[in-house]
């Protein structure tokens, strides 16, 4: 390994000095050109091994950054448009040799010490324009100049380079504005939405699949009262989507007590979605939440579908089975897999497994397998998930592994390195019987076969799957099932067996609940006494599934909750701070008024700063982004919706609640989940920086976000208490203090050292902490803690580290921690190495974590990695978070989120550089303020170089009117020599001092008890200096004319022979001050000692920037002074970006999504156009393009006027139709003599992408392409959306449907057709191509593609010749096609439940539900459904079609119409998707409104196995029948009661099938001899009383039963 002193080596090439300028942007328009300048390098050379190198040193740092051969190259953070080109013009260059070869750096991991090299390189290239993405809605680039390429040792130096750019806009950018003003996403909306009243939802959370049942009891007991709700309105979704389920409401319709619902739900999974092939298990949570709503209308229901026999053919399944699936997977062990998916998000694949084998161990999987059919003579099937855990590239195969069942191999299969291995029998399996699996348990063995001889291979298994043939057996009384794979389609006779309770409900899952179902009581030799279900259906597809539960197997939540609704979607929102947290932290219902809970401390305290604030629970984010389903994803789509949507986007996200991995074993402490990013070479990390990269796919923070990972309400106590009380506090003087620390290795202690130097403002009290022994810093855990203890503002830690640890001589661990006694005095810690930021583990050991939740002690924040360290690139991220670490204006999220993008921009070709954005999580409060002092006290010696015996001459100005000061006198390492305190009289002071260094600072800080003011001064004795310009007046104005002063010294003279000031002119013109305008050079007179003045004036003009550099001439050399800058105000600023973007010092080149297309009479671009300025903007030009700005190009103009510091929105009429389709838009600003001149042109232009779809019809046709012309139908219709082809493709779900091309076209037609509101039909003629030879020109027809059913309908059409003719009438998505699908609907009618029989007696008001199958897709438009009661048509609107349709083959509708007494008939006929009509079904019945029981006796009687009674039920339904069964002597020996509880009571009404036994209609109940004991009962003459209970009330029937056997 390499042990060598490199940063060293990267300050020698990144040696500070002042900027200069050598960017320079000449603006032509549309193209424009940079000029960059490299500086003349100095060649050094450095010494290692006895082995010398060269080196190449640049002066100026601001835009260096280093390659990994260690030369320095351009970097430059520029703003443009997306599609920006750059190609070079010329350039110029020199070729020197090298006096030595150049040393080249090897990046090294922490804390294993492995080597890496970056794998970027510049060979080659002379320059690159890269783009990063887009911040706060800003398009960066990085543009880079390679001015240096070596050829072994010889060294070629680009001097200057000319680029040529095509772009709108293009600009260098100054990041720094970027977080300062809110995002405005809409003008004319500045409040926040308030709900009137509260809304409340209702969620039922499953963790199981099954058939669900709720009661209204249950629902009471969650506070949710429905009594007396209609039970129709009851509705429930999931994902979204209504779910058909089943209500009981007692016959009377409404939820009242014993009621209930009954719908099939399963836990969450991912089930393979979205091509992840081994994941199955949601990766955040196994918890599904269906949302229980009271709807305006009727709810979807499951139908109630008759089992009775419909058909005299059917096919019998007694004795068969079918195909049953089990999935098996026990998530025990997380693996972080560094070897796969680089830079992804880590749900790519599964990263939890079951169990891990080494080389030659096995591992057995007991697991359960209900009901085989021992007969069958089909093999077993098996599927199952491995992965490689080591990686042996030596190896070939690497992995092998044996799989067995019941001892019997069935699969062998081999893979090589960490990568997914989804093996299945169907490609390399053995045969194994169905015989060989046994009802119950079974043995399922993996073997790891490698012999491990070169190394120990380890493999996980993940899952595995079983498919083998089952009986029709009920397992804990419950089955899923389907037909045997022998069949596709057919009418089947079902008979389930093996259920212990007879009360069994069957449901075909997602459609209907099976009613008329036949239980019979039977006895099988090996299940013993059971009960049998017995049901026919017809099956359309062998998809089609169903289940069995018997009452007892019905499944209850997990929980039911009432929550309050919440409107994250309503676009009104405006705020500035978001605080996400947990329920178990904050209950929004109870939490909300007590002014104590920490959280509402900390929203009222950022409230009275001015920001608004609103604490969100994450539960409710959940619920509107992701149907309530835990996920990380729905916190980061809430925030994208929040960032685009509201009417202010939030800057500022504090996450208040941990994280951990383990989300689904720790719920409690997943309080907020985290992402997890695949970091390099360590695999999934903790990544809270994802919720951040929000606008565009980068790695560009766009909110700014930190995270309370705090567990409970105590822990969230103690980091409120801190945040307030440091906010709290008058300033103090510890907030001049720093401490920089580094750890065990001289890298660490040369890092430290520059930054000290270099980097850090000079006014700071800068303190120092070295591991190593031998230096004047060196110290341990004792010298840190009262560092700690005396108050730092910043702590930085560069070194060795762990979770729970600064590694290097055990410096600072958890344990450490409560020995801090610094109460308010919380530093902000960068710590610079492993892990300590890894908030996600369950143990809580990271040490950022436990820094902050420490109560009253600790750190106020700590940015920290929750991955590997990096030797370099974690000093390169601090070398690009301190520029903006110091300003006390900024926030930590603003320093932290700006300090990422720097880096990156500087870095992103270093393969850690993702990584590094990643996995650097901010552990803290995001809005916090560090309590720097403000720089800007003004601190003079009457000279800056001195003898030294020289007397320093101090004088200080400072906005601090009367304070005590500390004066600090430093040597040039800022080690203190001397201190003292003087008073501050009206902002001035001065002293005389005599240093005890020969060189160093003056440092002054200033506290009046209100704010902090810092400044100094350098006194050497060599060199020069040049600088303190000023002008005068002191705050120009246009037309004011302007003299230039400033300070030079030099050492060794006593002045300089001569001065000039260089002054360069800029005027905006595409870009913020981006035209050079010129240069003027003045020559200088001594106005004193050290001070000069310009000789000559030159005037102030309005919108001018004036950069001014200062240069001095002595013996022969040149100065060079600092550089300064002055703007002139005065005219009018016409913006179309709003004004938080404007102090970008750039060309701000937006996508606005407020340029849009609008219609009326004509189509017009539609944007708000703002005034910056306080002078009035009138009559300025707002240009239109069509993709390019250019004369050819302009779509549209129009003049405006905008006031003052106001907006005002404006259209523009287009004056040229465009083509069909995606379009990008530019609307730019322009200014004539009529407007005069603009102050800012860079805020001018924005672009969109647009979609044009307008027809216009200037007379009655209109043709879109030789091929297709529309054609409107009534005279008024002006103007349609037409797209062609339309960009959004559908995929066809219809087996038959063939879509047709149009002649000469590659791709089908698809067209988008969009009303705009017009009344009336547009015709369309499309020339098709009918070439293909099974094509019936009599079955093409327009289809527009329904939303409900997510599939293609047809709607009309015909061929003439060659042309297609057809209708748009509604707006959608339109194809042309064909089918030949003759195949008619079949239709099912049940009423009340019942199937249905003519002269069958129903309610006046009945409800007939009727089954529409088809297997192309049933069409439920207005036309395809025909309807009629008594020959009248039934409108359209009468007819209850499901809101959401989960399976379009199989539907049902319902009629409930409202009828006289007497006879009826009803007809129905219904239409597929492809316009094939069903055949008539029609049906006769008679209403009775009148109550009555008809009471038919049992049959046959007397009886000698079984009999049955017969009831019928006319008028209303009853809330209760009973039937009981008495000896002569009047002793009860069996009663059936429905609705029971007690599966015999329910037995007898099972057996007969007849539906519910309550409702209107004809029952049966059957008996079959026994008495309530099991037991037969004698022959004899026995007495029934069948009781129905209506309204409160009991009516009685008796008779008479005789058994004879």
């Amino acid at each position: 390994m390499i042990k060598l002193k490199i940063f060293l080596l990267f300050f020698l090439v990144l040696s500070i000095s002042h900027a200069q300028d050598y960017f320079n942007l000449v603006d032509h328009g549309f193209t424009k050109e940079i000029e960059i300048v490299a500086e003349e390098p100095k060649i050094s050379e450095i010494e290692f091994n006895g082995r010398k190198y060269s080196l190449i040193i640049l002066n100026n740092a601001e835009n260096i950054s280093l390659l990994p051969n260690f030369l320095p190259f351009y970097n430059f953070l520029i703003s443009s448009t997306a599609d920006a080109k750059v190609d070079l013009i010329q350039y110029d260059f020199d070729e020197v040799d090298l006096p030595y070869p150049l040393f080249e750096i090897k990046e090294r991991a922490l804390p294993d010490g492995v080597e890496f090299v970056p794998e970027f390189t510049s060979d080659g290239k002379i320059f690159d324009f890269v783009y990063l993405g887009k911040m706060r809605g800003i398009d960066l680039f990085s543009l880079l100049f390679f001015p240096f390429q070596v050829d072994g040792q010889k060294l070629r130096i680009v001097k200057k380079i000319k680029l040529n750019v095509v772009a709108n806009s293009f600009a260098k950018i100054n990041s720094h504005e970027i977080f300062t003003s809110p995002k405005i996403n809409k003008i004319n909306l500045n409040f926040n939405f308030q709900q009137t009243q509260q809304e409340f939802e209702y969620k039922i959370f499953v963790r199981k699949d099954g058939v669900y049942k709720i009661t209204y009891e249950d629902l009471k007991n969650a506070g949710i009262d429905l009594k007396g709700v209609q039970a129709s309105r009851l509705r429930i979704k999931n994902n979204g989507v209504e779910i058909p389920v089943y209500v009981y409401a007692g016959g009377d319709g409404v939820f009242n007590e014993g009621d209930y619902i009954e719908f099939y739900a399963e836990r969450r999974k991912n089930k393979f979605a979205g091509g992840k092939v081994d994941l199955y298990n949601d990766l955040f949570t196994d918890v599904n939440v269906y949302f229980l709503e009271v709807g305006d209308g009727a709810g979807l229901r499951l139908a109630e579908e008759t089992g009775a026999r419909f058909f005299e053919n059917y096919i019998d399944l007694r004795g068969a089975s079918f195909y049953s699936e089990i999935h098996f997977e026990n998530d025990l062990i997380f693996e972080r897999l560094k070897d796969v998916d680089l830079n992804l998000i880590y749900d790519v694949r599964d990263h939890w497994f079951w169990t891990e084998l080494s080389s030659n161990q096995q591992t057995d999987f007991d697991v359960y397998i209900p009901a085989p059919d021992q007969l069958s003579l089909d093999n077993v099937k098996l599927k199952i998930a491995f992965h490689g855990i080591t990686s042996t590239p030596s190896l070939n195969p690497e992995h092998i592994a044996n799989v067995f069942v019941n001892n019997q191999r069935i699969l062998t299969t081999q893979w090589n390195g960490q990568n997914i291995n989804i093996a299945s029998t169907d490609d390399s399996g053995y045969p194994v019987l169905n015989s060989t699996l046994k009802d119950g348990l079974n043995k399922v063995s993996v073997f790891n076969a490698s012999e491990g001889k070169v190394a120990n291979t380890i493999f996980a298994v993940n899952w595995f799957e079983i498919t083998y043939r089952r009986l029709y057996q009920a397992d804990k009384d419950q089955i899923k099932f389907k037909i045997p794979p022998e069949y596709t389609s057919g009418y089947f006779r079902f008979e389930l067996f093996g259920f212990k309770n007879p009360n069994i409900s069957i449901y075909r899952i997602g459609t209907s609940k099976i009613s008329n179902v036949e239980v019979v009581k039977s006895k099988d030799e090996k299940i013993g006494e059971n009960y049998h279900a017995i049901f026919y259906a017809n099956v359309l597809s062998p998809d089609v599934e169903f289940i069995a539960v018997s009452e007892n197997a019905k499944l209850k939540p997990d929980s039911i909750a009432k929550d309050l609704k919440t409107n994250l979607k309503n676009p009104s929102n405006s705020f500035d701070y978001l605080i996400i947290t947990h329920p178990l932290l904050y209950d929004k219902q109870k939490d909300a008024n007590d002014q104590n809970h920490p959280l509402n401390q900390l929203k009222n305290f950022y409230e009275s700063k001015g920001l608004s604030v609103k604490i969100i629970s994450v539960d409710d984010i959940y619920d509107e982004f992701n149907f309530g389903v835990k996920s990380p994803y729905a916190v980061k789509e809430f925030l994208r919706y929040a960032y685009f949507n509201w009417t202010k986007s939030p800057t500022y996200v504090l996450l208040a609640g941990g994280a951990v991995y383990d989300g689904r074993r720790y719920p409690n402490l997943d309080l907020i989940p985290t992402m997890f990013y695949q970091s390099y070479w360590y695999g999934a990390t903790s990544a809270d920086a994802w919720f951040t990269f929000i606008d565009g796919e980068d790695y560009l923070g766009d909110v700014l976000l930190g995270r309370l990972p705090v567990r409970d309400r105590e822990e969230l106590k103690n980091v409120v208490d801190k945040i307030i009380s440091f906010w709290n506090q008058k300033p103090q003087n510890w907030n001049r203090n720093v401490l920089m620390i580094a750890g065990e290795g001289k890298d660490f202690e040369t890092q430290t050292d520059y930054l000290v130097l270099n980097v850090l403002p000079k006014y700071l009290n800068i303190n120092r902490l070295y591991v190593i022994a031998g230096s004047i810093f060196s110290g341990g855990t004792s010298k840190l803690i009262n560092f700690v203890n005396d108050g730092q503002v910043l702590i930085n830690f560069v070194g060795h580290g762990g979770g729970a640890i600064w590694a290097d001589n055990g410096l600072l661990k958890n344990e450490d921690i409560p020995k801090f006694s610094n109460k308010d005095k919380y530093p902000f810690i960068t710590s610079m190495t492993c892990f300590s930021g890894a908030f996600d583990y369950p143990q809580k050991t990271a040490l950022g974590v436990n820094l902050l939740i420490e109560k009253d002690k600790g750190a106020i924040g700590v940015l920290a990695s929750s991955g590997l360290g990096w030797i370099l690139n974690d000093y390169f991220m601090v070398l690009s978070i301190f520029p903006y670490m110091f300003d006390p204006t900024k926030t930590i999220g603003e320093i932290i989120t700006l300090g990422k993008a720097r880096y990156y921009s500087n870095y992103f070709f270093w393969p850690q550089a993702k990584t590094m954005v990643f996995q650097y999580n901010y552990i803290g409060d995001p809005a916090v303020k560090l309590p720097f002092p403000d720089g800007k006290t003004i601190v003079q010696s009457e000279r800056k170089l001195i003898s030294s015996s020289d007397t320093l001459k101090i004088q200080i100005q400072s906005s601090i009117q009367s304070a005590n000061a500390i004066v600090s006198i430093t040597d040039s390492a800022h080690v203190l020599k001397q201190e003292f305190t003087l008073n501050i009289q009206s902002g001035r002071a001065s002293f005389s001092i005599r240093p005890s260094v020969s060189s160093g600072f003056v440092k002054i800080f200033i506290n009046d008890g209100q704010k902090t003011e810092a400044g100094y001064s350098v006194f050497k004795t060599a060199g020069s200096y040049i600088g303190d310009y000023f002008v005068q007046p002191e705050n120009p104005k246009s037309g004011d004319s302007l003299t230039f002063y400033g300070r030079v010294e030099i050492a060794n003279a006593i002045r300089p022979d001569s001065a000039v000031f260089v002054i360069s002119r800029y005027k905006s013109k595409f870009g913020r001050f981006d035209f050079l305008l010129g240069r003027d050079t003045l020559q200088c007179f001594s106005v004193s000692s050290n001070v000069f003045a310009s000789s000559r004036k030159i005037p102030a003009v309005a919108g001018v920037r004036y950069v001014i550099q200062m240069l001095a001439y002595f013996s022969g050399k040149v100065y060079l002074g600092d550089f300064k800058e002055l703007i002139i105000g005065g005219l009018p600023d016409p913006s179309l970006i709003p004004p938080e973007l404007n102090k970008l010092q750039s060309s701000i080149y937006l996508k606005n999504q407020d340029l849009k297309f609008v219609a009326d009479s004509v189509v017009k671009v539609s944007i708000r156009a703002y005034n910056l300025s306080d002078v009035d903007a009138n009559n300025f030009i707002l240009k239109i393009y069509d993709n390019l700005r250019s004369d050819d190009n302009l779509i549209g103009e129009s003049r405006f006027s905008v006031s003052a510091n106001s907006v005002s929105n404006v259209e523009v009429p287009l004056q040229k139709n465009l083509n069909i389709g995606l379009h990008r838009i530019y609307a730019v600003i322009e200014s004539d003599a009529s407007s005069g001149d603009d102050f800012d042109y860079s805020n001018n232009l924005v672009y969109n992408e647009l979609v044009y779809n307008f027809v216009k019809f200037n007379s009655d046709s209109v043709l879109i392409n030789e091929n297709i012309s529309l054609k409107r139908v009534n005279p008024l219709t002006s103007i349609i959306g037409f797209e062609y082809p339309a960009s959004l493709q559908l995929s066809l779900s219809q087996n038959s449907l063939s879509p047709l091309k149009v002649v000469g076209d590659s791709k089908f037609f698809v067209a988008k057709y969009d009303a705009f509101g017009n009344a009336g039909e547009v015709e369309i003629y499309v020339k098709v191509d009918l070439s293909e030879q099974s094509l019936n020109k009599d079955r093409v027809k327009l289809y527009i593609y329904d939303d409900k059913l997510r599939t293609f309908r047809v709607k009309n059409g015909s061929v003439n010749g060659e042309w297609f003719y057809g209708k748009l009438d509604e707006s959608g998505i339109y194809i042309i096609g064909y089918s030949n699908d003759s195949r008619s609907p079949r239709i099912e009618v049940a009423v009340e439940g019942q199937s249905f029989r003519d002269g069958a007696s129903v309610p006046s008001n009945p409800t007939f539900s009727v089954l529409i199958e088809d297997d192309e897709g049933v069409d439920v438009s207005s036309n395809s459904l025909k309807f009629k009661i008594d020959g009248k048509d039934v409108a359209y609107s009468e007819i209850v079609v499901p809101d959401t349709i989960s399976n379009p083959r199989s539907l049902f509708v319902k009629l409930t119409p409202k009828l006289s007494d007497g006879e009826h008939w009803a007809s129905f006929t219904a239409r597929d998707v492809n316009g094939n009509w069903s055949n008539e079904v029609g049906v006769s019945f008679r209403v009775q409104s009148n109550f009555e029981v008809k009471i038919y006796g049992n049959f046959p009687n007397p009886f000698s196995d079984k009999t049955f009674f017969a009831y019928e039920i006319l008028g209303s339904p009853v809330e209760e029948v009973e039937f009981r069964i008495y000896t002569v002597s009047g002793r009860l020996i069996q009663n059936f009661k429905f609705p029971s509880s007690e599966a015999r009571e329910i037995y007898g009404f099972q057996f007969g099938g007849t539906g519910v036994p309550t409702a209107i209609g004809y029952h049966e109940i059957w008996w079959d001899g026994t008495d309530r004991d099991g037991n037969e009962v004698a022959n004899g003459v026995y007495f029934y009383k069948f009781s129905v209970k209506r309204e409160g009330k009991t009516q009685n029937y008796t008779g008479k039963i005789a058994r004879i056997r």
